[in-house]
């Protein structure tokens, strides 16, 4: 682990390691492998929104523990919408919608980080702010090397889907909270799993929703553990990029045996 620590703190110091790691993850999805996909083994057929779907890291991972899933992903960057829709033009199970959700009608901006011409749109985000703030937290390279293009896409809000999802992923650097209240009757009436990337700017706000609608945070630690003061502590000072999972207190559509056993 140590190693493996140091392994990505170098490539997070050098320009050029940083976009060939972005690359190579583009290229080959089984590198950005997130084990607290694996929950979705738990749920049969499970329905999935995925938020920021970028070129189909989350897609693959989700496909791997669960076949028989139904995938409907948002993605507002033009260039990872056709590699999903490219590649996953002939799976009923796959369906991508090249928009931003947001609360705003209408349209939205994004801004996408550019390192040595090579746009890092795993990083897009609709606030330029908090964009630098997090470039400036998890890498060790001048924020003077990056430049931004700014980006306006077609708005939807979850709500206006009419899904009924088990599962809502969300990673879209910095505009976690603002989504979920675009979720709210969804959540309230499915109660789905919903795993979110931890955000430093935004996550005690996302937490203290999360409470209001019944759920727990929870982090996968060889096993799903509740995310309590110390664990937070953590994630806080962690400079990899982390999912928190928050789960309902009743879990109707999961088998709750197998849940409780799954989560320590």
């Amino acid at each position: 682990m140590i190693i493996l620590h140091k392994f990505k703190s170098a490539i997070k110091s050098n320009s050029l390691l940083t976009v060939i790691a972005h690359n190579l993850i583009e290229r080959f999805h089984f590198l950005y492998s997130e084990k607290e996909y694996s929950i979705v083994k738990l749920i049969s057929e499970p329905i999935i929104i995925d938020v920021g779907a970028h070129n189909g890291e989350s897609i693959y991972n989700f496909l791997k523990y669960n076949s028989s899933c139904k995938i409907i992903s948002i993605e507002p960057n033009i260039k990872n919408f056709n590699i999903i829709r490219d590649k996953y033009k002939k799976d009923k199970r796959v369906s991508c919608l090249n928009k931003i959700v947001s609360q705003k009608k209408g349209k939205e901006i994004f801004y996408t980080p550019i390192l040595l011409g090579k746009e890092l749109s795993q990083m897009s985000s609709t606030s330029l702010d908090l964009l630098k703030k997090r470039i400036g937290f998890f890498f060790n390279i001048k924020l003077s090397k990056f430049s931004f293009k700014k980006t306006q896409v077609k708005s939807i809000k979850i709500d206006s889907l009419n899904l009924k999802p088990n599962i809502i992923k969300i990673d879209t650097e910095g505009s976690e909270y603002e989504i979920l209240l675009t979720s709210k009757k969804t959540i309230k009436k499915n109660k789905p799993l919903i795993i979110v990337e931890y955000n430093h700017n935004n996550f005690n706000k996302i937490l203290n929703l999360m409470k209001k609608f019944g759920y727990k945070p929870y982090i996968f630690d060889k096993n799903f553990v509740l995310l309590d003061p110390k664990k937070k502590s953590l994630l806080k000072k962690n400079t990899n990029a982390n999912n928190v999972v928050f789960l309902p207190e009743k879990t109707p559509k999961i088998e709750v045996t197998r849940l409780k056993y799954y989560i320590n």
